[in-house]
């Protein structure tokens, strides 16, 4: 049987919004707003997905409720590359395969339960995805949550500003007294 023009026509526009909304749903989000230009290993994208999820890792130490100040997201930005790029080569391929899953819409949808854009969700999604990972029941999870958890903490505490949040208080040579 031959396809009329009308059926050829519809179908060919069906196949392109299909393929349009599979490149839509497998493709990275393009949600950069600022990224800096002189990290090692932090991909754009990368920023995006810990730009996102400072707040959070940092809740009890930042104010969840204002936006980080831009100079601080990329001293921390800065520093998490810089904790990542001393890391042993498996460690650094495991979080690339971690933050391939979180750029991607299909899998952030598996990983998040959203498809909204890193800059979109709100806070408490952000944090009831993390807590699901820290508590989840597979290793995988909380080993994802530890990893991206550790790094960010780690990165707010090597400057000296902090330490006093902790109680941590540093020897006389480094305070230089």
């Amino acid at each position: 049987m031959a396809l009329t023009r009308r059926q050829w026509l519809t179908r060919s526009v069906a196949a392109a919004a299909a393929t349009i909304g599979a490149v839509y749903i497998v493709l990275p989000a393009d949600d950069i707003d600022a990224t800096a230009d002189d990290l090692i290993w932090l991909t754009p994208n990368d920023q995006i997905v810990i730009a996102a999820l400072l707040p959070v890792l940092l809740a009890g130490y930042v104010d969840q409720h204002r936006a980080l100040p831009a100079a601080f997201q990329q001293k921390l930005l800065s520093n998490v590359d810089q904790a990542i790029a001393l890391q042993r080569r498996g460690v650094q391929d495991e979080l690339r395969q971690l933050f391939i899953l979180l750029e991607a819409k299909l899998s952030r949808l598996a990983l998040t339960h959203s498809m909204a854009n890193w800059n979109q969700m709100d806070w408490q999604s952000k944090n009831t995805m993390l807590l699901s990972w820290r508590d989840h029941a597979l290793d995988l999870f909380q080993t994802a949550y530890s990893g991206l958890h550790d790094i960010v903490i780690a990165a707010y505490f090597v400057e000296s500003a902090h330490w006093a949040q902790i109680g941590y208080e540093p020897p006389p040579a480094i305070r230089g007294t």
